[in-house]
């Protein structure tokens, strides 16, 4: 039994070590990123076209979910878009500082056959007319302490790995 404990320690420790190496070198790079903070969502459009900025939030928030998560993505951030609370551009609305985590670190590249298909629904998403379904948030189901923000939130539903909350 002290065996299994012993080996489970050290599991724990080489996960832990290898995960704050690799956020290390991950955050050495963001580094080299030019801060959005201070830039205004006009400044914001030489970032990219809106299908490429939905289809990266898509990608790094819920590639491995099917089509519910990308859904759910896609919702969330053209709710914002209409919401006056938030930029009036998808590109704005993806890089708004601290708001989808992926854009705070450098990310491996999008490709392969899924991203080619993230960026087909990200095109067609928005050719189509959006329904604003009122929500604005949502976080991982496997975080353990739930944002700030979401104690002042009622709980919309569960897509996948998401909880997601009305506004």
């Amino acid at each position: 039994m002290r065996r299994i404990a012993m080996m489970t320690v050290i599991i724990t420790a080489m996960v832990l070590i290898v995960t704050l190496i690799w956020f290390y070198l991950d955050a050495n790079n963001a580094a080299q990123k030019v801060s959005l903070e201070h830039k205004k969502p006009e400044a914001l459009s030489a970032l990219g076209q809106p299908q490429t900025c939905l289809a990266k939030n898509i990608w790094y928030e819920a590639r491995g979910e099917g089509r519910a998560g990308w859904q759910l993505v896609a919702d969330v951030t053209l709710n914002r878009v209409a919401h006056p609370s938030f930029p009036n551009s998808v590109c704005a609305v993806v890089y708004q500082p601290s708001q989808f985590s992926w854009t705070l670190y450098t990310q491996r590249q999008a490709s392969g056959l899924r991203w080619s298909h993230i960026r087909a629904y990200a095109k067609w998403r928005l050719s189509q007319p959006h329904e604003d379904t009122h929500e604005l948030h949502y976080h991982a189901k496997w975080l353990r302490k739930k944002p700030y923000w979401a104690a002042k939130k009622r709980v919309s539903r569960i897509v996948g790995q998401h909880v997601v909350y009305f506004d």
